[in-house]
């Protein structure tokens, strides 16, 4: 079964669910990883114990990705030590994320390579 909203009523009752309306929430983060595995985990991590120093983070940065990017990255539950210090990578979220606020996620992903 893949992790939507749509099948989260199918899942067993020992698995946790979202403890917010997930219709009222906004684009906050953005996903760099390996896809639908990665995701069903990450929410575990996510959805709890960082959500709110996310928040606040991000928050604090505005929506500008050249102060945005050095904060959340230099997030060490979520990046680790090496990877914030990596120029290439910094480059990269920066461009992912200045694309992302100018054209809004569905112009993003439409424009996206297939695969």
């Amino acid at each position: 079964m893949r992790l939507s909203t749509s099948t989260l009523p199918m899942l067993p009752a020992r698995i946790r669910r979202p403890a917010f309306d997930r219709a009222a929430v906004r684009t906050g983060i953005v996903h760099l990883g390996g896809g639908a595995f990665h995701r069903a985990h990450q929410a575990v991590v996510l959805d709890d114990p960082l959500a709110p120093r996310l928040r606040a983070l991000a928050a604090a940065a505005g929506p500008v990705a050249a102060r945005l990017v050095p904060v959340l990255i230099g997030v060490r539950e979520l990046f680790g030590e090496d990877l914030p210090r990596d120029p290439r990578f910094r480059a990269a979220v920066e461009t992912a994320l200045d694309r992302l606020l100018a054209r809004g996620v569905r112009r993003t992903l439409a424009g996206r390579p297939a695969g």
